[in-house]
């Protein structure tokens, strides 16, 4: 009778071990991911019908960007969430049953840089049109579009959107 409760007590250890480890696989640690809406990817775990994807800019998770209950074991960050530029971000997943919550360790990741797109300009004594004005500037690899945001106040406070579906 001993031998059979240790027998049980080990395959529950056994259970709760290998459902306690969640693996994040993609971005892997400390990866720079290349666009400000990526797809996270962990391991999935048997048994497991949902799981809590943690996001935040602060290792404590004290902020939380993203706090969202997902039934795959992917997240694609939508556009009303994009991420910053040049920023550092620290991940988890939670996933929990009737009688444990399993927790993943925090992955880091961060977002490109912001690149400074470089105006061109104009020839000297060129004159610009009022009613068909043409700006230039470099073209970035990998962008195809382009905003152009006006305004009469150096802090844009009041200002207008032209958008460009050429890069110049």
């Amino acid at each position: 009778m001993l031998e059979l409760n240790l027998g049980i007590i080990g395959l529950i250890f056994s259970v709760l071990f290998s459902a306690s480890e969640i693996s994040l696989i993609s971005p892997a640690n400390n990866d720079q991911v290349s666009k400000l809406n990526p797809t996270l990817k962990w391991g999935s775990l048997e048994n497991i019908n949902s799981y809590k994807i943690l996001i935040a800019a602060d290792p404590e998770f004290s902020t939380l960007i993203i706090d969202d209950i997902v039934s795959m074991a992917e997240f694609h960050i939508p556009e009303d969430k994009t991420l910053s530029n040049g920023t550092t971000y620290y991940w988890q997943i939670e996933a929990a049953t009737e009688t444990i919550v399993v927790k993943s360790t925090v992955g880091i990741f961060s977002t490109p840089p912001e690149v400074e797109i470089k105006i061109l300009s104009l020839e000297n004594a060129a004159d610009i049109s009022i009613e068909n004005p043409i700006f230039s500037w470099e073209g970035i690899e990998g962008i195809s579009a382009y905003n152009i945001q006006f305004s009469q106040n150096s802090d844009f406070s009041e200002s207008w959107l032209l958008l460009s579906g050429s890069n110049n």
